[in-house]
């Protein structure tokens, strides 16, 4: 178990610096397997109930001091059942998970609504160019994007149902959209100060 201040989705692509003895030493322990799998549980000011079984894809640098850069790819979403900290004859902790079923139940209707709230806000952030949303994409391929906060993030991880998490992105940024508006209007107006204006004529 790796515990971190952060969730990480089934699909997305996480690089990490390693550098505590205990996570470098499970690093070491992974490298020789065949399935070099270990788990990512949220941790806010707690450790949370749920996380994120990831894989570690490759080491892409080992220092000299013995520090590690890592890259992983997230898996699956488990339920963690029970921690041993630390886990015996080790410097890292080791849990029982239970990984969660992820239903397949999302509406074409709904990806649509996501797809154009989506562009909304990359438009309304100035960041369409740099990242582009398929015309097929799950929740999980887009939730980093959304603007959510950590325990926002952490309850989409706790939904199971690929609807559930759709209806629960739309309502955020049902919620984001028209502050982000808000801000882009104050912008305009602010830039706007001290230009010439041309008015037109009032009928009164």
């Amino acid at each position: 178990m790796f515990p971190l201040n952060l969730v990480v989705f089934p699909g997305e692509k996480l690089n990490l610096h390693i550098f505590e003895n205990r996570y470098r030493q499970l690093i070491e322990d992974l490298m020789p397997a065949l399935e070099p799998l270990f788990g990512i549980p949220v941790y806010t000011d707690q450790l949370m109930e749920y996380g994120t079984l990831v894989s570690l894809e490759k080491v892409v640098r080992k220092y000299d001091d013995g520090r590690y850069d890592i890259s992983t790819s997230g898996l699956k979403v488990f339920r963690l059942l029970d921690l041993e900290n630390p886990a015996k004859n080790k410097l890292y902790a080791a849990g029982i998970i239970e990984i969660m079923e992820n239903i397949q139940d999302g509406e074409e209707g709904l990806n649509q609504q996501l797809r154009k709230k989506m562009l909304q806000l990359l438009q309304l952030i100035s960041a369409e160019p740099k990242f582009y949303i398929p015309e097929n994409f799950n929740t999980y391929d887009i939730a980093h994007l959304t603007g959510m906060n950590l325990l926002e993030k952490y309850k989409l991880l706790t939904l199971n149902s690929e609807k559930h998490r759709q209806l629960y992105l739309i309502n955020h940024l049902d919620q984001v959209l028209p502050v982000l508006q808000q801000i882009e209007d104050v912008k305009k107006r602010i830039l706007l100060n001290g230009h010439y204006k041309n008015f037109n004529p009032l009928n009164f």
